[in-house]
């Protein structure tokens, strides 16, 4: 009976989850290379050469991963900060409810509020202009819609850094960091010892599974960098869906060639977690 139930539970999730999304790739792909489409003449790669001669593409792929690995990576090391110098006030019971809150905002909703916070008659300018910070609110520095992407990366950092801040604290737990740190300090190390040669190594270690997979989801990141970013420069998803939307039927293969190479490299992140199991595991 119970290899009954996992057999057709695995024949669901292949039938709904893994399906759909194949027959969308092989769907893209005879779309990228003429053999279906509205303008379809036969097989072609000039839709792929025309993407790789696109200098937009690459410079989207670039902020794309440019802003996925820092929004990780500094919110990863924040958040062990953190975790390590607020430990008493993580162990209150009103803290990780608190912490939860960010995640009730659904991505278009964190985007308009971050509009309403970094814009130049936001309320930061108003509060800078306030504070005599600056002469007039339109003079604070350009944040939103800017070629700097510093809008897209401040709302990202401050979803991002309250749930990593919950998977350290439990990450510190599990891994018992502090009989550790405990230990260290009978046997003579100073505090500063026992931050940056236990705790942190062992938290970082830790944490990089988790920043390597949500790296991933913010390298698709499409309502936040559409609403804070600019058309051009701006990220993978929304060169692609720019493609996608202009009249140019033309165009529309492209997008499916880059909606192949934005699936391809995730796919290929993806598989290399889940094939080093043991590597996470070892550090």
């Amino acid at each position: 009976m119970q290899l009954f139930n996992f057999t057709w539970s695995r024949a669901f999730f292949l039938l709904l989850g893994v399906l759909p999304s194949v027959a969308g790739l092989v769907y893209s792909f005879l779309y990228s290379i003429g053999g279906t489409g509205a303008l379809s003449t036969g097989w072609t790669g000039r839709y792929w050469l025309n993407l790789v001669e696109e200098k937009a593409f690459w410079i989207s792929l670039g902020l794309s991963t440019l802003i996925a690995l820092a929004v990780s990576l500094l919110s990863g090391w924040a958040s062990i900060q953190l975790v390590l110098r607020w430990k008493s006030q993580l162990e209150r019971p009103w803290s990780a409810p608190l912490l939860r809150l960010p995640m009730l905002f659904p991505p278009i909703v964190a985007a308009f509020i971050g509009y309403q916070w970094l814009s130049n008659s936001g309320l930061l300018a108003r509060l800078a202009f306030l504070f005599g910070w600056i002469k007039e609110p339109e003079a604070f520095p350009a944040l939103v819609n800017s070629s700097n992407q510093l809008g897209i990366f401040f709302t990202l950092f401050t979803l991002q850094l309250p749930l990593f801040c919950l998977f350290s604290w439990h990450q510190f737990k599990e891994a018992k960091v502090e009989q550790y740190l405990e230990q260290a300090a009978i046997l003579g190390a100073s505090k500063r010892q026992q931050h940056w040669t236990i705790a942190v190594p062992i938290l970082w270690s830790r944490m990089k599974p988790t920043m390597l997979l949500y790296g991933v989801f913010l390298f698709g990141a499409y309502e936040i960098p559409l609403v804070l970013g600019q058309p051009y420069p701006g990220m993978l998803s929304v060169f692609l869906h720019n493609k996608f939307s202009r009249f140019d039927l033309q165009e529309i293969p492209v997008a499916y060639a880059g909606t192949l190479v934005y699936a391809l490299l995730v796919f290929g992140v993806t598989l290399y977690f889940f094939k080093t199991p043991n590597r996470w595991a070892d550090e």
